[in-house]
């Protein structure tokens, strides 16, 4: 079909018209198409302009900004942007804060500025440091603008939520393809009658902001190289040979951060949606869970520091108006309640990441079996796009838990208590913050209380408040000093389980071009509904029951400090389950355990020194030496009765010759020997820092990546990956945490003390 412009047509405020199929739409087509083939052709003129400048000048632009001062850098940014460029990260958020808080206080709601919201990315803040600008040049000038076709609409998400920034228009009955690298393809209008894969391209309006984005991002590199290099655009490419291509803008960081990944997020290759990733991720999650469990059943230290961890962060010790507990803090009923927490938590986690793990697991042979039917151009195989969009609602229950757990816990958190205030609403306890606090000031605050509320949580969006959370509290504790030492150990496993579930639930909601359907598919977000009650039948009837283990302080206590009658206290929990539910408690969780490890048994530690104290979490504890254990693990040399071919064959190693043996450096020795500590080290570490365990873990060849929180992911390309949390605040491990992290390394991979040994030269690794 012939496409012709329009002389003259009724039009509204932003110069589109929205006209039902007809002659009318096939008119407004032509314009569109018009005007389209023009921001294209400008915009393609640009991308090869700005490709033909790197190849001549990408060396020297790299090395005048490393080297040119913060002063400068701000003068050429303002120079190259065709508007006063923002001053902050994510402007979009700041700007949308500002203006609530403006509103409430004057009743005035100001003109948003547009740009702010369709390129949050381009603010001065980010831009004006090494590398972010560099990664921008380079990947726009080397990649088609293709490439980043889909991510253009995600990173102004808030703007489109919110109304801020609206398409120019809606045009039915034709998609826009953005394909190619010619004014012919790229931007090219077609009805719907006329494409052989309808699902392929956009929507006309999203089409046309993409183009109108990446025009001005491709005029604002050039002007930029424009006045870093002092030249116009045609001197720099007529008068210059061509270099050699330089590589891409190293990132550079001592321990890769899921915080610089969504930092530079903007300004690098779109990161692909990888179920290979996904499941990696998932299970080193699920074996943590499981072992969350095992520990608690078999160590009292363990169950003593998680049931003092969460009775630390329950509503009833916040004060009221008259500056008062909570009469029930203390009593029976508080500890049950309190405990059955604890043992519900426990579950649900060890059951909702088995679930999740056996789903990436199905999504992944769905993708295999339908390799040859998945094309871009076309819709994802009904069964494969059901058990995606699955996995995706899987996730998103998964972070729900953790999310309300946040919402509860942390306003009672002891570092923060002070600043709530507790009151009884119909018979339930609520924290609000106290009059005389602004949030507005306060960064752990602002975005507690945007988490906090369900409307803001959605508004802002999930993935978009847990980087601001972790970028204002967890990112550089150097820098936020006083926001990451008000976080306790538990607040930040919780925000860690949140931020992984929103980090693979995003993953998912971006994987490219089919993501946009899942959002708007209606029957399958109710047949998804419809399978959590039967995936979680079990933990939905656990929740269902308040287990009764009314308890006093002085009986836990006692109870904590003797294995024996930790075992009384699980017997209980068990037996009460048994009765609610006419099942056994293992028998109902049995199929989330494939792997079933025997309790460790490990005498009463001497009790520590009473004047060496630390201080956790508000609260002083006991700091045990090395010397005041009477007895390490008494099976490490045990065979695994799970793994006994495993087990034979490296015991077999360390008798032939000591080959398989892992020698490590000093530092590392070190960390190994407050690890796998035996009673004989008297001399070992009273504590290792957590940065001398990444160095251990790294000297074990595993690749350390840092996500949400404190909870950090080490993979290995040999075998299976794991996760531990980082201690909060304080950076420190002390022996008792070290020992416990050693036990899992060796119930995880079977690592055995003699399987280390000291190497004083420049080697490390694994001996041949």
């Amino acid at each position: 079909m012939e496409m012709t412009p329009i002389e003259s047509a009724p039009t509204n405020p932003d110069g589109w018209v929205e006209i039902a199929a007809g002659p009318e739409t096939e008119r407004l087509a032509g314009k569109v198409a018009l005007e389209a083939a023009g921001h294209s052709s400008l915009l393609l003129y640009n991308w090869n302009l700005l490709g033909q400048i790197l190849d001549r000048h990408e060396d020297s632009l790299r090395k005048r900004w490393i080297k040119k001062t913060k002063t400068w850098r701000k003068t050429i940014l303002s120079k190259a942007w065709y508007s006063d460029m923002p001053l902050c990260h994510r402007p979009d958020i700041d700007h949308l804060a500002r203006e609530k808080k403006k509103l409430s206080e004057e009743g005035i709601l100001g003109k948003r500025p547009v740009n702010t919201f369709i390129w949050p990315y381009i603010n001065m803040e980010d831009l004006i440091r090494d590398k972010p600008i560099l990664c921008l040049l380079n990947t726009r000038a080397r990649y088609s603008p293709s490439t980043f076709v889909d991510h253009e609409l995600e990173f102004c998400r808030l703007g489109l939520d919110t109304d801020t920034v609206i398409p120019p228009l809606k045009l039915n009955g034709y998609t826009m393809h953005l394909d190619g690298e010619t004014v012919e393809s790229y931007g090219k209008l077609v009805t719907w009658g006329d494409n052989s894969s309808p699902r392929a391209g956009f929507k006309p309006g999203d089409g046309m902001l993409i183009l109108e984005i990446q025009e001005q991002v491709m005029v604002f590199l050039v002007k930029w190289c424009e006045a870093v290099l002092n030249k116009p655009a045609d001197v720099l490419v007529n008068q210059f040979p061509v270099e050699p291509r330089m590589g891409p803008v190293v990132i550079v960081s001592h321990w890769p951060t899921i915080e610089i990944l969504a930092t530079y997020a903007p300004y690098v290759i779109p990161v692909e949606t990888n179920f290979y990733r996904l499941k990696d991720f998932i299970n080193a999650r699920h074996s943590a869970a499981q072992d969350h469990i095992q520990t608690l059943r078999e160590d009292p230290g363990y169950f003593q520091d998680t049931v003092l961890q969460y009775s630390e962060h329950r509503a009833e010790l916040i004060l009221d108006s008259m500056g008062n507990i909570h009469w029930i803090y203390d009593n029976p009923q508080f500890w049950d309640r309190t405990l059955s927490t604890i043992v519900d938590n426990a579950y649900r986690d060890v059951a909702v990441w088995d679930v999740l793990a056996k789903q990436v697991r199905l999504v992944m042979s769905l993708q295999k079996k339908y390799a040859r039917e998945i094309d871009p151009r076309y819709a994802l195989p009904p069964e494969y796009r059901k058990h995606v969009q699955l996995l995706r609602g899987l996730l998103l229950h998964s972070s729900k838990n953790p999310h309300t757990n946040m919402k509860n816990m942390l306003p009672a958190s002891p570092r923060v208590r002070n600043l709530w205030e507790r009151e009884n609403l119909n018979r339930k306890m609520m924290a609000r913050i106290r009059c005389d606090i602004d949030e507005e000031r306060d960064p752990l605050l602002w975005v507690y209380l945007k988490l906090q509320n369900d409307d803001e949580y959605h508004r802002y969006g999930h993935k978009d408040l847990v980087d601001e959370m972790e970028k204002l509290v967890f990112a550089q504790p150097e820098q936020n000093v006083g926001n990451n030492e008000r976080i306790s150990l538990l607040i930040a496993g919780q925000f860690s389980d949140l931020g992984l579930s929103v980090l693979m639930q995003h993953e998912i909601e971006n994987y490219h071009p089919w993501a946009a359907e899942f959002k708007s598919d209606q029957s399958s977000d109710i047949w998804i509904t419809g399978q959590l009650p039967k995936l979680y039948s079990h933990v939905l009837e656990f929740g269902r029951h308040r287990l009764s283990l009314l308890l006093t302080k002085d009986n836990a206590i006692t109870m904590w400090r003797a294995e024996k009658n930790l075992d009384l206290f699980w017997e209980e929990v068990d037996k009460q389950y048994e009765a609610m539910t006419g099942k056994a408690l293992s028998e109902t969780f049995a199929h989330h355990f494939p792997v079933k490890h025997e309790l460790e048994r490990t005498p009463e530690w001497i009790e520590p020194y009473k004047e060496d104290f630390i201080e956790m979490d508000g609260r002083k504890e006991a700091k045990v030496k090395a010397k005041d254990l009477t007895k390490t693990i008494s099976s490490l040399k045990r065979q695994n009765k799970n793994s006994p071919t495993k087990y034979a064959a490296s015991q077999a190693v360390l008798l032939d010759t000591m080959k398989g043996v892992f020698k490590l450096d000093p530092r590392a020795y070190r960390v190994f020997k407050a690890l796998f500590h035996t009673p004989s080290d008297e001399d070992g570490p009273e504590a290792i820092s957590w940065g001398d365990f990444l160095y251990f873990m790294s000297a074990m060849e595993f690749s350390p990546l840092k996500l949400y929180g404190n909870l950090w992911h080490f993979s290995n390309r040999f075998i299976r990956p794991t996760q531990f949390y980082a201690p909060q605040p304080d950076s420190r491990i002390f022996l008792r945490a070290a020992i416990r992290m050693g036990r899992r390394l060796r119930r995880t991979y079977d690592w055995h003390p003699e399987m280390f040994v000291l190497d004083n030269g420049k080697g490390k690794g694994k001996s041949s």
